[in-house]
């Protein structure tokens, strides 16, 4: 298959920094498989010493008219230097980012040698103490990118599924590339990754007031989009989103949990650790309709049984087995006897600390998509 052109577009900015990007995008000025477009309102002083610096037509810049509403410039000029770009894939950087050295020929190679794929990210990292500014990104996972704008940059994506589903849309202030990630997903889109860094940002991700709550109307616009209700929320990490499905008819939850009644100080004090586990998901569980398969061994004392079963009442069912514990054999036994649409593996030390834990998961597992939930 013939190398695809690659087309970077450039978000404005400083006009110092853009010389930064300018020259690591055209470290070897024979290439000539990509190119840069730069959309702003004034064009750049140094632009016709940068022309220079890069083959003949692969470094341009095209004017944006007058943006009504400030909050939409970057969209606007995003959009207007996809307009005017020719590559068969489009990435977006910042002025200041550094283009590390090989990717983009790798990214050319990578897409030349699989036509199915429509989008393609890499790793990237910023200034940060020791491993915090390295975000080295897992595989493709649509969950993820509704709680996270993971495929950042540098993030190819084909320009024909770009350009149906709308290119970069005003409105979506601080998380463009998000909002277009999202939607070109949505779409149905093949999502390859190659786990290196490709790009490095003179500064983290910035996030605003503005970005934060744009983040929110992007989610909710996703689960419009596939016709799911959905509420979203800001989650604890700055610029990250946690959304709640609904979940019709409220599937029962079979917990089953494999016990020895074991001991163990928790926080300085001696408890049983299953009916430490069981009072907390009673105390803390917002989701009612489950059921406790309460997985016994031998050794496992009576009054631990007892204990669980004065806390869990109808909702508990027993089912001994025989013989020393044994973790698997428990889980077949346990899932043999539970009568719920869905089996919930648990350990019984665990402690239950968010009400909603239970609702997450379910509206997780509900998907056709995902055959199993773990937080």
């Amino acid at each position: 298959m013939k190398a695809p052109i690659l087309s970077l577009i450039l978000v404005p900015g400083d006009e110092a920094a853009l010389a930064v990007t300018v020259s690591t995008v055209f470290r070897d000025p024979a290439e000539t498989r990509w190119e840069l477009v730069l959309a702003s309102r004034q064009k750049p002083d140094s632009l016709e010493a940068l022309v220079e610096t890069a083959p003949a037509g692969r470094l341009r810049w095209v004017q944006v008219p007058p943006v009504e509403n400030a909050a939409n410039t970057c969209a606007v000029s995003l959009q207007r230097a996809l307009d005017v770009s020719t590559g068969a894939f489009v990435g977006v950087v910042g002025t200041g980012d550094i283009v590390e050295p090989g990717v983009l020929p790798a990214a050319v190679d990578y897409l030349a040698s699989r036509p199915l794929v429509d989008v393609l990210y890499t790793d990237e990292q910023w200034p940060g103490e020791a491993a915090e500014g390295i975000f080295t990104k897992p595989g493709w996972n649509a969950e993820y990118l509704l709680g996270l704008p993971y495929l950042g940059r540098l993030c190819f994506v084909r320009r024909e599924p770009l350009m149906s589903c709308g290119g970069f849309r005003s409105g979506s202030s601080g998380v463009e590339e998000w909002d277009m990630h999202l939607r070109v997903t949505d779409a149905g889109a093949v999502v390859e990754h190659i786990p290196a860094v490709g790009l490095t940002r003179p500064t983290p991700p910035c996030v605003t007031t503005d970005s934060q709550s744009a983040a929110l109307s992007v989610v909710e616009a996703h689960f419009h989009r596939i016709g799911v209700e959905a509420r979203v929320e800001p989650a604890e990490l700055p610029g990250s989103v946690r959304s709640w499905r609904s979940i019709p008819d409220s599937p029962l939850v079979s917990v089953v949990m494999p016990t020895i009644g074991a001991r163990r100080a928790v926080r300085g004090e001696d408890r049983r650790l299953v009916t430490n586990c069981v009072r907390s998901m009673l105390a803390q569980t917002t989701y009612d309709n489950w059921e406790l398969v309460l997985v016994t061994s031998e050794g496992t004392p009576a009054v631990a049984i007892e204990e669980v079963a004065a806390l869990a009442g109808e909702r508990l069912t027993l089912a001994p087995v025989t013989g020393p514990f044994n973790f698997s054999h428990s889980i077949i036994e346990g899932a043999r006897v539970a009568r719920g649409t869905y089996l919930l593996l648990l350990i019984d030390d665990t402690e239950v600390i968010d009400p909603r834990w239970l609702e997450h998961i379910v509206g997780r597992a509900q998907l056709r998509s995902i055959g199993a939930v773990g937080a």
